[in-house]
């Protein structure tokens, strides 16, 4: 319940959010071409927004096409999305685990994974609640945990069936097209597991194969995506603009660099959350030992291996976030981008958390009162981490005024736009309100300006020139 409240306090910021920057773009472009048509232009074309993420496109234009409110409701949408995407897919994991409670226990750690994620994300406002940065980065996350667990459904059956499989193939090439730092995330887990279930495929049931082939239909459609993406005449013309890139061996070292400094910067920025974390994965790993017939000396060195496993998967996937960036502009992503590599890591600390409480329930499940111990302590730290959850929904909060009165200016000037719009002039002057997305500019004096020019093709008039507001207005 606590990570629902969490949660919640975020979602409910979002409904605070309107246009902003980018989004006017993607709406003016809709309104220039049609939708349909949009979709073409800006892949073969030379719009601003955004030719080659298709699914990004696509996405942007359909919330166009809905109003300004579906940027309110987006962040709660995808919020939820993801939680339950998530849920889904550790229900079936814990199923197979032999857990009893599947359905409680499976939202608790889905719930973990998400507010956690959001919580931490290296730029919250920009990844979560504006809709220029959650639709790229965010919701293409939430999608790839239903990937995953319509993978996972598929191992129920030795032969996926081909509507199964051609779903999945479809869904990892939506995934794809979201952005470049989403795709080259979602290769990287496809491709691992990929290795590591043909590493281990003479241990898999026959009666699990389907989920073979449902990891390489998911991996066949996210390369197609990067394919299409990369072929794209807006993609070809910024590595030409570019000049020279680095070698693709300079690149990978950079990029392992970086995850490994993103590591460390995590450690020394959030050590509170992050040792919460993997406390949580202790708490999680010793109730599982005790409930189940784990037995330590069976798999301590399985174990290690699954955790070492982890440990290299973590900096794999953080380094695969900033790969796309690296190579075309020799710089490092936008740290909205960046939200991806934080669930990375939160998802490692608690996974080697579990790997560790696994170690410590399964030795304590031979005496009685060290299992009950073990277990008290849980209790004791999830009800902790609970009150913790709580401090940081309230800190969520505490920016809330500053987004209401925002978004309050924003309806009144939305008003007096329209309002003049019926009155059939077309050089508009509207109030200058200040921006509430960090790094993004609002509608400013120069009616050149780009967003001014966006939103003029938005609201579908000759101009807006945004003025401040005098003592009397």
């Amino acid at each position: 319940m606590t990570f629902v409240v969490g949660i919640l306090s975020a979602a409910y910021m979002g409904t605070f959010m309107r246009l902003s920057g980018d989004d006017y773009c993607y709406g003016a472009e809709v309104n220039r071409w049609g939708f349909w048509r949009a979709q073409v232009v800006s892949y073969v074309g030379q719009p601003p927004y955004h030719g080659d993420r298709y699914s990004l496109t696509f996405v942007s234009g359909v919330l166009s096409m809905i109003g300004d409110k579906a940027s309110a409701a987006l962040p709660a949408v995808s919020l939820g999305l993801w939680l339950g995407g998530t849920t889904w897919t550790m229900a079936q994991l814990a199923r197979r685990i032999g857990l009893r409670r599947v359905v409680p226990d499976a939202l608790y750690v889905a719930g973990a994974v998400v507010f956690l994620t959001v919580f931490q994300a290296p730029d919250r406002v920009q990844s979560v609640y504006w809709r220029s940065g959650n639709v790229p980065y965010l919701l293409p996350m939430a999608v790839d945990w239903i990937l995953l667990g319509l993978i996972l459904w598929q191992s129920r059956a030795p032969a996926a069936s081909f509507p199964s499989l051609a779903g999945t193939f479809l869904l990892a090439f939506v995934v794809a097209g979201f952005s470049e730092a989403g795709a080259a995330m979602q290769l990287a887990w496809l491709s691992l597991a990929l290795v590591g279930l043909l590493g281990f495929r003479s241990r898999i049931p026959g009666e699990s194969r389907g989920v073979l082939r449902g990891f390489a239909a998911a991996w066949a459609g996210a390369g197609l995506g990067i394919v299409v993406m990369v072929l794209s005449p807006f993609t070809q013309l910024g590595l030409e603009l570019h000049g020279e890139h680095p070698a693709l061996l300079e690149v990978l070292v950079r990029s392992a660099r970086s995850s490994v400094f993103f590591v460390r910067e995590t450690l020394e920025g959030l050590p509170t959350p992050t040792v919460l974390t993997f406390v949580l994965g202790v708490a999680l790993g010793v109730s599982g030992a005790v409930e189940t017939s784990f037995s330590v000396q069976r798999s301590w060195r399985l174990l290690l291996v699954v955790g070492g496993a982890t440990a290299v998967a973590v900096l794999a996937f953080q380094a695969a976030v900033v790969v796309p960036s690296l190579y075309a502009y020799d710089a490092l992503p936008d740290q909205r981008a960046m939200i991806q590599a934080r669930q990375a890591l939160v998802l490692g600390w608690l996974s080697l958390g579990v790997v560790c409480g696994l170690l410590v329930g399964a030795l304590a499940r031979s005496r009685r009162w060290a299992a009950a111990a073990a277990l008290g302590m849980c209790v004791v730290l999830q009800l902790a981490f609970a009150a913790y959850v709580l401090r940081g929904a309230g800190n969520i909060r505490i920016e809330m005024p500053a987004y209401r009165s925002w978004a309050a200016a924003w309806d009144r000037r939305d008003e007096l736009i329209r309002q003049a719009i019926e009155e059939g002039r077309q050089d508009l002057r509207v109030p200058e309100i200040d921006h509430i997305v960090p790094m993004v500019s609002e509608l400013q004096g120069d009616p050149t300006f780009g967003y001014n020019d966006c939103a003029a093709a938005f609201y579908k008039v000759r101009s807006i020139t945004a003025v401040l507001p005098t003592p009397d207005d």
